[in-house]
């Protein structure tokens, strides 16, 4: 399978029916050509709108997120845990020898060549091959040969929101980012641990990237002043909780930023002391500020909450003292009622800048205002670009913002008449957008003249596929500064580079090689001992199928559902995926043991599907499957042998019935997640059912193959209007149960050992005020074989090798790996103890549970009393050689040779979890030419308090 395929794959797939979202609009069918292992087929799909999607992300996610007591997630809830999370570690620590369980060896595995949603993104003003790029909730990331290759320079329990990023003109050296991300109402707003991604104010680099401090007076919670406002969706209790721009002037130095809800504010001490300039609390819902060549800024501030006394009007302003003053200067024919709007100005000519608005009616919405202030201040001509702004049509040819999520407005840097425009696509004008090809009767265009504006997101309308190597959703879009055509794009599917932005079509390539904010919803590893397949679904990039390594880079991927991937089963005989609203996607393997022959298999007819919406195989019996509608369940039986269904995007007839015995959704209950037993007994299904003001329900068929009827163990003590996002089964034995619920300020983790006749709470250390959502549950063994409970949360994985009620202890896991980033989804192989680990917003993990064993079996003479690189040997070698190490404490590590000239030619520990001990590695250098190499240990321990590097050489000799 190849990339390519995988693209034309995810044109057919991108294309959910639009009558399932209500949406508003109906879209024609269009047909696609799409091409597999398998002969070339036909497929007819709609293509569902993308601000549906979002929306959709925003309902199941506020289901899984809020307090039900209020009704509603509570304000700056990621702070507040952030910081239970680090008084539970201490906590842990003050009172805990290190245990077992702090000896499982975790491994980051990819994807290497799926990335996410980038906002931030910079390039180095002395080296175009040095770029800084955060992921919004995956960190910072530094790349020093023009984005081929990336390391991660945050610090896992940083706060990993990435809005912004500036170098500071004055002192190259120096970067800041921002934190938080405001506009999507969907997956990470949810999924970063609060309604929105909560920031935590501004941090500084000044060794040019490598290491990050937080700005101690950027924390947030410090503002007092804000006024109270009469609306339910303010909860801004700091200027820092979401900062959107960062920009420094070239000729002053002095910095600033824009905060939502604030405005724009301005320092002239690194950020540390920080004024209002433009805007007041809660007086903004949006702003943006760029500054010129010239030190001159402009700034926009949208409308703002209802009941707030506006201080500054929302509008266009303009500033030549450095920011200290602002002028109103926002034409007589804006919009007076505007949301989001981005600024792009003109470096070669600092009189002229564009804004771009958003004024929340989607695509036909859209405003683009063109400023020149050559006179300033005696007058300031404007224009109005509207009607040039692209629309090809549907069903994706418009510019569509998506409510402001993505929305994009940069100037060429050597032509200020080179504008380009981003929405779900980017577009191009030279000359500002001041005319739009027309369209003929059909309301078609020309495609060379199409190409020639439409340079990235989705191909084409007729033939809907992505952009060669471009991603929709757009949002950030710079230049090189040494060639004005080179330009890096930010989107949600990472980053992409072209060598000329001007040309006609645009090549771009993608620079995402490592670059690991992938966001999981799911993830499903292959059953098999040491099997290196497995599979998740994402945010907006599929379902990544690939061959993982824990020894160096993991084999490439290949979506196999597209869309926003949803849940994923690999099996023996098949693999199903999902995407968004319940698309079903079934699979046989080739020779190779990759995915072919895919058929849509959900339900023909079937309704009411969750944006995320689950479904189980029986790992006991891979014939059966079941898919929930609302409060009832789909049976098939033969799933390994249902015809190839690929004429039908609907989904298939064949094999389904409805259990008639089901009996869930009585009182409006929706079943939100099942599971299957595997043993003692087999063919058990507990599913359960979802309420906004009931309590959850949990039901249990005993024997799926006799279809009788359910038997009711709901939890007596859940929380009415809880939703229960996973259920955990013992592979070992059937009646062993973990629930997870997810929402916030409620008992989160359940445990029963007789089938759900019995609960108790066993959430222990993790339950209280402010503690973490909790997404996820799984039982495991560790090396000794002892029973392992693992939860993942919004503040990272937890683990206990021992349940005790309310006095339960979980131990936090990798927190130098893994840290706080959001834990979305487990599986556990057991035929060789290994964990699969899904986050949201740095991709994909594994634990190996045979390196824990019990404190009785842990040598502790065999612990090294201090970190180590021994010499190679043998040495001079021909071609293979061993590495040796020793490591005092659990640590990640990370090993790389480079030639004598400094140049990475092998990497052979890549960021690796490895426990305390010796350790030993072999190097092959079959592929090199003789000459002295050097190999470079860094170790950085789990607590983050020790640390090691060291470099060695060696000799090939051929």
């Amino acid at each position: 399978m190849t990339k390519r395929i995988s693209n034309f794959f995810k044109a057919a797939l991108l294309c959910a029916s639009l009558a399932m979202l209500f949406l508003v609009s109906n879209f024609e069918n269009n047909l696609f050509e799409i091409q597999n292992v398998a002969p070339t087929i036909k497929i007819k799909k709609t293509v569902e709108s993308r601000a549906r999607m979002q929306e959709g992300r925003k309902e199941h996610y506020f289901r899984l997120l809020r307090d039900p007591a209020i009704n509603d997630i509570p304000p700056n809830m990621r702070q507040k845990e952030l910081a239970f999370s680090r008084d539970l570690d201490t906590k842990f620590k003050k009172k805990n020898a290190q245990s077992a369980l702090g000896n499982i060896t975790y491994t980051e595995i990819g994807p290497n060549d799926v990335s996410g949603r980038t906002r931030g993104l910079a390039i180095d003003q002395r080296n175009p091959d040095i770029l800084i790029a955060g992921g919004v909730s995956g960190g910072v990331w530094k790349s020093t040969d023009g984005g081929i290759s990336w390391t991660m320079k945050s610090i896992s329990t940083q706060t990993l929101g990435v809005s912004s990023i500036v170098q500071d003109p004055m002192n190259l050296d120096t970067w800041y980012y921002a934190t938080a991300e405001f506009f999507p109402f969907g997956s990470a707003r949810a999924r970063g641990g609060g309604g929105f991604i909560f920031g935590s104010g501004l941090y500084k680099s000044i060794d040019n990237g490598e290491t990050w401090n937080q700005i101690s007076s950027t924390a947030t919670g410090n503002d007092p002043f804000l006024p109270d406002v009469n609306d339910s969706d303010v909860r801004f209790n700091s200027a820092f909780d979401f900062i959107s721009k960062t920009v420094i002037s070239p000729v002053t130095g002095t910095q600033f930023f824009a905060s939502n809800a604030f405005g724009i504010f301005r320092s002239t001490d690194g950020y540390v002391n920080n004024s209002l300039v433009l805007g007041a609390g809660n007086n903004h819902i949006y702003a943006d500020v760029e500054v010129t060549t010239d030190g001159n800024l402009s700034g926009v501030v949208s409308n703002g909450f209802n009941g707030a006394t506006i201080v500054s009007n929302p509008g266009v302003y303009y500033s030549t003292d450095d920011g200290i003053t602002w002028e109103d200067i926002t034409p007589a024919s804006f919009p007076s009622s505007h949301a989001r709007s981005v600024i792009g100005v003109a470096p070669s000519n600092p009189d002229i800048f564009y804004v771009f608005t958003d004024t929340g009616g989607g695509a036909s919405g859209l405003t683009l205002f063109r400023f020149d202030t050559s006179n300033f201040p005696t007058s300031v001509s404007s224009s109005d670009r509207s009607s040039g702004i692209p629309d090809f049509g549907e069903p994706v040819g418009d510019l569509n913002p998506q409510g402001g999520y993505n929305l994009l407005c940069k100037v060429h840097p050597t032509n200020p008449n080179a504008v380009f425009l981003g929405g779900t696509n980017l577009y191009r004008s030279t000359n500002g957008f001041s005319t739009i090809p027309p369209k003929n009767e059909e309301g078609d265009t020309d495609p060379i003249v199409t190409d020639a504006y439409w340079i990235g997101g989705y191909g084409s309308i007729n033939n809907i596929s992505l952009y060669d190597e471009h991603h929709p959703d757009q949002h950030n879009l710079v230049f090189d500064p040494t060639n004005p055509n080179r330009a890096f794009s930010a989107h949600d599917g990472g980053i992409s580079v072209t060598e000329n932005i001007l040309s006609g079509p645009v090549e771009w390539t993608t620079r995402e090689e490592g670059y690991n904010v992938t966001q999981f919803y799911t993830v499903s590893i292959h059953p098999d001992a040491n099997d290196k397949r497995i599979v998740g679904g994402t945010q907006d990039n599929g379902s990544p199928f690939f061959n993982f390594s824990t020894t160096g880079s993991s084999g490439p991927s290949d979506d196999i559902s597209s869309g926003d991937g949803s849940y994923a089963y690999l099996g023996n005989n098949v693999a199903v995926v999902s995407s968004q609203r319940g698309r079903l996607v079934g699979y046989k393997y080739n020779g190779l043991g990759e995915p072919i022959d895919f058929s849509f298999i959900e339900p023909l007819g079937s309704t009411g599907q969750l944006f995320i919406h689950p479904f189980a195989v029986n790992r006991s019996n891979e014939d059966i499957i079941v898919y929930p509608e609302n409060g009832l369940i789909w049976i098939n039986k033969q799933l390994t042998t249902i015809p190839r269904n690929v004429e039908n995007g609907d989904g298939t007839s064949v094999g389904w019935s409805k259990l008639t015995n089901v009996n869930t959704g009585p009182n409006g209950h929706i079943i939100s997640t099942l599971e299957f037993s595997r043993e003692s007994p087999s063919n058990r299904l507990y599913y359960a059912g979802f309420s906004n003001n009931l309590k959850p329900t949990l039901h249990r068929f005993d024997n799926i193959n006799a279809f009788d009827g359910e038997i009711n163990i709901s939890i007596p003590d859940a929380e009415e209007g809880a939703y229960i996002h996973d259920i955990a089964v013992n592979p070992e034995n059937g009646d062993e149960v973990l629930v997870a619920i997810s929402n916030y300020e409620v008992e989160s983790v359940f445990y029963s050992n007789n089938a759900g006749a019995n609960w108790t709470a066993v959430g222990g250390n993790l339950e209280g005020e402010n503690g973490p959502s909790v997404r996820t549950a799984i039982f495991g063994k560790d090396g000794s074989n002892n029973t392992t409970y693992f939860v993942g949360t919004s503040t990272g994985l937890y683990a206990t090798n021992s349940l005790n009620g309310s006095s339960t202890v979980w131990e936090k896991q990798a927190e130098s790996l893994i840290g706080n980033v959001v834990v979305e989804f487990l599986d556990y192989r057991i035929s060789d103890k290994t964990l699969a680990i899904g986050t949201h917003g740095r991709g994909l993990f594994l634990g190996d549970l045979n390196t824990a064993v019990s404190n009785e079996d842990m040598s502790q003479n065999t612990i090294p009393s201090e970190f180590s690189l021994t010499q190679n040997y043998p040495n001079p070698f021909n071609p293979t050689t061993n590495i040796s190490y020793s490591l005092p404490s659990s640590a990640r590590v990370t090993i790389s040779v480079y030639d004598v000239n400094g140049r990475k030619v092998s990497t052979l520990v890549s960021g690796q979890q490895k426990n305390a001990g010796e350790h030993e590695l072999t190097f092959d250098a079959g592929n090199l030419a003789s000459g002295i190499y050097l190999y470079r240990i860094s170790a950085i321990s789990n607590d983050g308090r020790n640390s090691f590097s060291d470099i060695k050489k060696m000799t090939l000799i051929k």
